[in-house]
């Protein structure tokens, strides 16, 4: 795992170790972010996802217990504990991919796993953009060409 990009007020361990520290109203929005992506995958149905954080709470999971089918879901997760839980749920399900870095960073990890044309069907980013400084380079990132598909 790298050094975090310029414009992050933390590391991501020391975000993941006070986020679940301090997990009292954080937990309600967590819900409820999840409650709304299920029912966009639900509604949308990507086969492949590009994830940009992942957090304590897998949303690949909750999808795949709900009934979506993927052919590829790939997560980039910074923070060492957030990704060994999905590197942990991507050992019972091959179709999931995590990356443990900063999506800003990720470019070389993703074209090893996705090739350099466009893949994904779906960019899930959701309770990441308000903790980063540079909130621009975070979503080109996850928005590069190499990284997702253009809507048809």
């Amino acid at each position: 795992m790298s050094s975090p990009p310029q414009g992050k007020a933390l590391s991501a361990n020391d975000y993941a170790a006070r986020h679940d520290a301090e997990l009292d109203f954080e937990s309600v929005c967590l819900q409820a972010r999840q409650e709304h992506n299920l029912r966009w995958l639900l509604a949308h149905r990507p086969a492949r996802v590009l994830e940009v954080g992942c957090g304590p709470v897998l949303l690949s999971t909750a999808a795949r217990a709900a009934g979506c089918e993927f052919t590829q879901w790939v997560t980039v997760e910074p923070a060492t504990a957030w990704a060994a839980q999905a590197t942990s749920a991507a050992d019972e399900w091959p179709a999931l991919a995590v990356v443990n870095d900063y999506i800003e960073q990720a470019d070389a990890a993703l074209a090893r796993l996705c090739g350099a044309a466009p893949w994904a069907d779906m960019v899930v980013i959701s309770g990441v953009i308000h903790e980063t400084a540079a909130p621009e380079a975070l979503l080109q990132a996850a928005l590069a060409p190499s990284s997702w598909a253009a809507w048809p």
